[in-house]
């Protein structure tokens, strides 16, 4: 499971509504599993904000058959507790919706209202710099306690996308309409994933000793380096106008081979897997801390006279790793998957 939030947010609550559920409400998989959306939208409507809204996803590799309704709840409530800690229920507005058209593919989507409700004030569900960290705690907790796909796996990593992204002038056009200077940033885009491809096949092959045969192994064929920082290395090909930046992990200044090899590969999986545990662990007190500074935040700026409970993730970590695994499995009702 990935938590994503995004970009969008400055317009009114049509457009996400529509993209959620459809211009005519007819989206195929998707359905509202919790709050009322016409509400949501209203409520984004009413406010002036620069944002009025916070979109994301909760995005699984795992099928929607493969959760029980129980178990979705459980992971909604976490999420909320996890963004809104300290406050009540009624002090914020948040609908799901659940996708399943992608593959069969779990989607719980969020859209929130940026309101606290009592005060009338701006409610900034997550800010990057002040709430990642936690968000990634969250994220950790429900995917060791629910056996989930995890992308911190070694065994997931993906070195390079083999598939080309449109860039936002080129959405909503098919490529035969393309015009000569869209092409060009396509065939561009084609060409950093076959070079980003081939130096990672020599390096599994362990054909580098150093960031510097990487280096070489580029001007081989047939571009010429003209930069480098510690995370990239941009280059200049006969072809295209516009540098070639070359940002996948392999490129940083602190490039090591044995990172790359299928045995050190293996080595890191082991080590991922002997590592779960203390992961959980430090993933529980980090999420444990985050959620007390985010109650005291909401406290102060909404003046809340009581800080509520928040929600029972069980976050007093027991003594013993394993005691505090299954305790927190026991709280959250985590299924016991083989995926």
């Amino acid at each position: 499971m990935i938590v994503k939030f995004f970009s969008r947010g400055s317009g009114g609550g049509d457009s996400p509504v529509n993209y959620l559920l459809g211009d005519d409400r007819d989206r195929e998989g998707a359905s509202v599993l919790r709050g009322n959306i016409d509400i949501t939208k209203e409520v984004i409507n009413s406010t002036d904000y620069a944002r009025r809204y916070t979109s994301g996803a909760l995005s699984f590799e795992e099928s929607y058959k493969d959760f029980t309704d129980e178990q979705k709840n459980k992971i909604m409530d976490g999420f909320e507790e996890t963004l809104f800690a300290g406050l009540d229920p009624d002090q914020y507005n948040i609908t799901w919706v659940q996708h399943t058209d992608k593959n069969e593919r779990l989607e719980l989507n969020f859209l929130i209202a940026n309101q606290e409700l009592r005060t009338g004030k701006r409610l900034q569900p997550f800010y990057v710099g002040s709430d990642m960290k936690r968000v990634n705690a969250f994220q950790n907790v429900i995917n060791l306690s629910y056996r989930l796909s995890d992308p911190h796996d070694p065994s997931k990593k993906r070195f390079s996308s083999p598939h080309f992204s449109r860039s936002a002038n080129l959405k909503g056009i098919e490529k035969k309409d393309y015009t000569e200077k869209q092409l060009e940033l396509v065939s561009h885009k084609s060409a950093k994933n076959e070079l980003t491809a081939h130096i990672y096949e020599l390096a599994a092959a362990a054909r580098f000793k150093n960031r510097n045969d990487i280096q070489k192994e580029l001007e081989r064929r047939g571009v010429e380096v003209k930069r480098k920082s510690d995370n990239f290395i941009s280059v200049k090909s006969p072809k295209f106008e516009k540098n070639i930046r070359l940002d996948d992990p392999i490129f940083g200044v602190d490039f090591r081979v044995q990172d790359y090899i299928a045995m050190a590969m293996r080595q890191k999986q082991r080590n991922y897997e002997q590592d779960k545990k203390r992961i959980l662990a430090d993933s529980l007190e980090t999420l444990k801390e985050g959620m007390k500074i985010k109650a005291e935040y909401h406290a102060k700026r909404f003046k809340s006279a009581d800080a509520p409970k928040p929600y029972n993730l069980d976050l007093d970590a027991p003594e013993s790793t394993q005691e505090l695994t299954a305790t927190f499995k026991k709280d959250l009702d985590a299924p016991s998957f083989d995926f």
